[in-house]
């Protein structure tokens, strides 16, 4: 079976307040047939896979893992 797969970073609750503010009245004006997801999957989209199969999903999820550890934590802004 094949999966889309992307890496991406959960916002903070005080980014996700501050967006969930910005985008209220967008989502009170915009298009009704306009499908907002819940709150609680917005991310920011690092890196987009596309779709793959489920015997790389292991070999990429310890890439990912190994890479993220790597990495230097910086904070997040949206502004």
């Amino acid at each position: 079976m094949a999966r889309r797969l992307f890496f991406a970073l959960w916002l903070p609750d005080p980014a996700a307040d501050d967006l969930s503010r910005a985008v209220a009245p967008l989502q009170a004006a915009g298009p009704h047939w306009m499908r907002w997801q819940p709150r609680e999957r917005w991310h920011v989209t690092m890196c987009f896979l596309g779709e793959r199969d489920d015997d790389q999903l292991e070999r990429i999820r310890g890439s990912g893992s190994a890479a993220a550890a790597a990495a230097v934590a910086e904070p997040v802004r949206l502004s």
